[in-house]
């Protein structure tokens, strides 16, 4: 594998991330105060994506209607990913460091949920990203899950894309199964229609 082959693979396999989030940070501006609520969960941990429960191909069109080939989204697809997740205290901050390729590559993410602005960059075209995160408590029966609460405490992610700029990514994230699994939620919504993906993390025992 050439040198310039590895740099390709690696900014191709972060745009299939565990989170779905695909930028890196740049620039951030206006700060809000973070949700220190009783009810906001915990990601902190060691998580495995569960393929046999997660959706591929939704997440393979929408992949692509951001700006992907299909033949590279793919590939990408075909390395199992896991995530170490760290969060704060004050539940600011979410950090995920997603590995891929047993190692091969890993990509940082950094959450800031007190809905300031972050920009960053496409992987492939360079295109400017843009990223808001806040907590929000939503309907259980609006998100598909098996909880038998009433309602879940989510870290949902409202992206922006220069490129597309009629498209609008909503990622939302949310603890179940007692917080042994990591659910997490991509909505691309555009003009004609709206990608629903889910994608399930397994959290790894120490």
């Amino acid at each position: 594998m050439t040198l310039s082959s590895c740099f390709l693979r690696a900014r191709l396999l972060a745009l299939v991330s565990s989170s779905g989030m695909i930028s890196s940070v740049t620039q951030c501006e206006s700060k809000e105060a973070a949700f220190t609520g009783s009810k906001v969960p915990n990601f902190g941990g060691r998580w495995k994506i569960d393929s046999q429960r997660s959706d591929d191909e939704p997440i393979r069109e929408l992949m692509c209607e951001i700006g992907t080939p299909r033949y590279l989204v793919n590939l990408a697809m075909l390395f199992p990913s896991t995530m170490k997740v760290n969060q704060t205290p004050d539940n600011l901050l979410i950090h995920e460091k997603i590995s891929q390729a047993k190692g091969l590559y890993v990509h940082d993410v950094k959450i800031y949920t007190d809905n300031r602005e972050v920009t960053g960059k496409h992987p492939i075209d360079r295109s400017v990203i843009r990223t808001r995160t806040q907590w929000k408590e939503l309907k259980t029966t609006d998100l598909a899950s098996n909880s038998r609460q009433e309602h879940e405490m989510c870290c949902v992610s409202e992206i922006k894309y220069e490129k597309y700029p009629e498209h609008m990514q909503e990622t939302i994230r949310f603890l179940e199964d007692d917080g042994e699994t990591l659910h997490v939620i991509h909505h691309l919504k555009m003009p004609q229609k709206i990608i629903s993906a889910h994608r399930f993390l397994t959290k790894i025992v120490q």
